[in-house]
């Protein structure tokens, strides 16, 4: 996921203007904020997905375990969290004044 979004950035970076890069339309507002939104959203994810993988691992150590819970988790993290942890990097960037 890292890597992908590095990728990303990096081809975002060397694209020339306009016609834009891989995830902005244009290279002025909207692709600073996409590439200051990304790689933050991508640590986000994956450290929401690291604790989930965590707090899982502990369930199944309990008696009488559920088998699939964990998994159903990761899976209901896994999803929701894309578009969650985009909002919420927007959020803190923009609460810090790194947008504007």
């Amino acid at each position: 996921m890292l890597a992908g979004v590095g990728l990303l950035v990096l081809g975002e970076n060397v694209t020339p203007c306009p016609p834009g890069g891989l995830l902005a339309l244009d290279c002025g507002g909207v692709q600073r904020i996409v590439l200051a939104v990304a790689p933050l959203a991508a640590i986000l994810y994956v450290s929401l997905l690291s604790a989930v993988v965590a707090w899982s691992s502990r369930l199944s150590r309990r008696p009488n375990p559920d088998p699939t819970g964990g998994r159903d988790w990761y899976v209901l993290v896994a999803v929701i969290g894309v578009p969650i942890t985009a909002l919420l990097a927007f959020n803190i960037l923009a609460g810090l004044g790194w947008l504007g």
